[in-house]
């Protein structure tokens, strides 16, 4: 600042952190700036530093603390640490994490990505973890939930974090799995990625063994064994399975028996018998019959019954005791009849041992037998011809009847079944001989014991097998014998008992009708009606038939309608004047109880929303402020330019000069303090608001 120098030594440079203001003189350097020695300048300190009054350098703020763009800070309190989910970028500014990384601290200097199974969206401090059983798949950085995915079943997620198909042997039910995959129990199987065990086949196993991983582990048990407790095990004695496979083994049935392991039962040897016990485990356990008896059809050992014999142990089948024999029961031979007495084969008892046994007669002194086409009882003296419609073979003490619809057509003595013959078709047996149908009457098979009657309406002549119908629609009592009786009987009337008798009121038929058909609801008839007359429109019988005359007609009322034939209630929502036979549904904006006669139309300002057929007072719905009632009866909203204040508005009103409003309003918004519409009214939206201008004023 000095004057009046003398040489240049006077001139000295202006120290570091002040320069030469434009008086002359060194200044010290404002807060926020520095300066070299002799600097005519100072310079604003740049981003992320800082200086205080007259220093001649700028100190940089703390690591991972930022000016945030600003230059010429003043103190270090201008330095502020970047908060945690942001960093100091390159520009020296904080700047958020991108999503799929994070900063979990302030003052980060960088953002790390997210681990596998994790992610995080933009700004994150920390990455969240996926839910449990989901995995990015071994992807690290992931953006969003979305990179999230379920393990499918059939998998889970590994020590990894990936998703791994379950081994062969191996499965897993469900998706999302956590942990390993569930071993496959015995007798069931799986390939790799298996959701479930594949069961093997019924008879097959894998002998105990887990987490086989395929059919080819499966099995089947030999014949002899059985799958038992999940293992091929060996039939017990007494036992056996026929085929490879089995679930069980079966028990042995009577009169058989097996070792272990068996496929098939040994049967006992012929007439032995295990008495009726399964299950026998030896030979040892089967027994002959004694003499006497016999092995049953249920394998038990029987006694012979009286009159017949075994004569040896192990007989399957007892012998007859022969002519002029007898036995009780159990017994291993016949007895002979004493005294030269005589009996019939298997006699049971020594009382049947006669001077001369029935099927003989003593002729001439001596016990002879009858000839066929006779018979006899025990000592007769001669013997009996068979009678007509039977026969008998020689020796016999009854004689055979012949089958029914048989006969031997008089004839008496018959000596064989062929001389029963059967009665054509057309005849019948009557008092033992074929006789013809009589006219009226038909047998329709051979071999008939009785001719049936022709029904109404038919005839036969004698001897037929079948009636003939009346032609041409004719009618005729049953059991008629020539076409003669088949006659005309006219609409109204009804072949009733064979006569033509006429349908009373109610009732209907057409020509040669075998009844009279009752006239359905809605109908009537007077008597010998060949038709009923429908009600007229709008009126029933309320579902009554039968009706006799047209006063059974009557109207429905106001409110109801012909439903289905009957009077029925007009339905919530439907209305109906007197004699409808159909209710009409309300018109939009209006409603109807149950049995109404016209439907009720809504308040004003309120409206169904164009819904036809209202039940109740409550589907009437008011419109909403800023809405009305259009023409259409349904609520919509107010224009731009236009408001209602209050629901139920049947119109819209438009906004007043400097107010404005958009579509749907319930208030019109004023212009803004020194704006104007220029006068209009029902302005649409803001912009037609403007300012006045410089010398005018609203």
């Amino acid at each position: 600042g000095a004057t009046g120098s003398t040489s240049s030594g006077t001139c000295v440079p202006c120290a570091a952190g002040s320069y030469v203001d434009n008086t002359g003189s060194c200044t010290q350097c404002a807060a926020g700036k520095f300066s070299v020695a002799g600097s005519t300048v100072c310079t604003s300190c740049a981003i992320n530093s800082w200086a205080a009054v007259g220093a001649s350098t700028c100190t940089a703020c703390a690591t991972g603390s930022t000016t945030s763009s600003v230059t010429g800070s003043t103190s270090s309190g201008a330095c502020v640490p970047c908060a945690a989910g942001s960093y100091v970028d390159s520009a020296g500014s904080c700047s958020q994490c991108a999503a799929g990384k994070f900063s979990s601290s302030a003052s980060s200097t960088v953002c790390t990505s997210c681990a596998v199974n994790s992610w995080s969206a933009a700004g994150a401090s920390v990455c969240t973890v996926c839910a449990s059983g989901y995995t990015t798949g071994g992807s690290s950085g992931s953006t969003s939930s979305t990179a999230c995915s379920q393990c499918a079943a059939g998998s889970y997620v590994d020590g990894t974090g990936v998703c791994t198909s379950c081994a062969a042997g191996s499965s897993s039910a469900s998706a999302g799995s956590t942990s390993a995959c569930s071993v496959c129990a015995a007798n069931s199987w799986s390939a790799a990625g298996a959701t479930g065990c594949t069961q093997c086949t019924t008879g097959s196993t894998t002998g105990g063994s887990t987490g086989s991983t395929s059919s080819n582990a499966c099995v089947s048990c030999l014949a002899g064994s059985a799958v038992i407790s999940g293992s091929c095990t060996q039939c017990a004695a007494g036992k056996y399975s026929g085929s490879a496979g089995s679930t069980a083994c079966s028990v042995c049935a009577s009169n058989s028996w097996s070792a272990t392991g068996a496929s098939v039962c040994t049967q006992c040897a012929t007439g032995s018998t295990t008495t009726g016990a399964t299950g026998s485990t030896s030979s040892g356990t089967c027994v002959p019959c004694a003499a006497g008896s016999y092995v049953d059809n249920t394998g038990s050992c029987t006694q012979c019954a009286a009159g017949s014999y075994s004569a040896s142990a192990g007989s399957t089948v007892c012998g007859q005791c022969s002519a002029n024999t007898w036995s009780a029961a159990g017994v291993s031979v016949c007895t002979d009849c004493s005294g030269g007495l005589t009996s019939p084969a298997g006699s049971s008892s020594s009382a049947a041992c006669v001077t001369c046994s029935a099927g003989n007669a003593v002729i001439s002194g001596s016990c002879t037998q009858c000839g066929a086409g006779t018979y006899s009882a025990a000592n007769a003296s001669s013997c009996s011809t068979c009678v007509a419609n039977s026969w008998s073979a020689a020796g016999s003490s009854v004689c055979t009847a012949c089958a029914s619809g048989f006969t031997t057509n008089g004839a008496t003595g018959s000596t064989s079944s062929p001389a029963c013959v059967v009665c054509d078709a057309g005849s019948a047996v009557i008092s033992g001989s074929c006789t013809q149908c009589a006219a009226g009457s038909y047998s329709a098979s051979a071999g008939s014991t009785v001719c049936g009657q022709c029904s109404a309406n038919t005839w036969s002549a004698a001897g037929v097998s079948v009636c003939t119908d009346c032609s041409g629609g004719l009618t005729s009592p049953a059991g008629s014998s020539s076409s003669a009786a088949c006659v005309t009987c006219s609409a109204g009337n009804a072949v009733i008992s064979g006569s033509c008798t006429q349908c009373g009121a109610g009732t209907y038929s057409a020509a040669n009708a075998s009844s009279c058909s009752t006239c359905v609801a809605n109908s009537w008839s007077a008597a010998g009606s060949s038709v009923c007359t429908a009600c007229a429109s709008g009126f029933t019988t309320n579902g009554a038939t039968g009706s006799t005359s047209s006063p059974a007609c009557v109207v429905c009322d106001a409110g109801s309608a012909v439903i289905s034939g009957s009077c029925t209630q007009c339905a919530a929502g439907k209305f109906s004047v007197a004699g409808s036979t159909v209710c009409t549904s309300c018109a939009i904006n209006s409603w109807a109880a149950v049995g109404a006669s016209t439907c009720t139309a809504c308040a004003t300002g309120s409206t169904t929303s164009s819904v036809t057929g209202s039940t109740s007072s409550g589907a009437c719905v008011p419109c909403a402020a800023g809405s009305y009632v259009d023409s259409a009866g349904s609520c919509s909203q107010c224009a731009a330019g236009k408001f209602s204040s209050s629901a139920s508005s049947t119109v819209c009103t438009s906004c007043a000069v400097n107010s404005w409003s958009a579509a749907g309003a319930s208030v019109c918004t004023v212009c803004a303090s020194g704006y104007t519409t220029g006068g209009s009214s029902g302005s649409t939206s803001s912009t037609a608001c403007s300012q006045c201008a410089a010398g005018s004023y609203v």
